[in-house]
């Protein structure tokens, strides 16, 4: 007798699913990753860019234009901000999906565990029948 868990199909299912939340999580870390990394390089272009009354010979115009390059690249932070943040809460969703899919294998795993604990005692009890018939029989020919 072999031991074959009725709901095999629905665990390969559900650790499907969780392979796929898992890849879904690695993306969204990726992109967070590379989000990051644009803020910091904005933010030393910012800093490297950022240097008022260097020269007093500028003129009004150009000190404009750098205010309004600096106003520019600020603005360009702050979306790179929310993006991160919007980001962020995708990557907490995420997480409570994953966190779903591992409870529905972890579920199913449990009960496979227990279908198959059942499977040995009742295994057990059918060899124990069997040797006690045998017994019987051996006792029943030396008598």
């Amino acid at each position: 007798m072999k031991f074959r868990f009725r709901f095999e199909s629905l665990l390969n299912v559900h650790k499907h699913s969780e392979q796929i939340e898992e890849q879904r999580m690695g993306e969204l870390s990726q992109q967070k990753k590379s989000l990051v990394a644009k803020i910091e390089k904005e933010q030393e272009r910012i800093i490297s860019s950022f240097n008022p009354g260097s020269k007093e010979s500028e003129s009004v115009k150009s000190i404009r234009l750098g205010y309004e390059f600096m106003h520019d690249r600020k603005k360009n932070l702050i979306e790179l901000h929310n993006q991160l943040h919007s980001l962020e809460e995708e990557l907490k969703k995420q997480r409570i999906e994953l966190m779903k899919a591992n409870k529905k294998v972890k579920t199913m795993e449990l009960i496979k565990e227990k279908d198959f604990a059942l499977f040995l005692k009742e295994k057990d009890a059918e060899e124990s029948i069997q040797l006690d018939e045998v017994a019987m029989q051996i006792y029943n020919r030396t008598t």
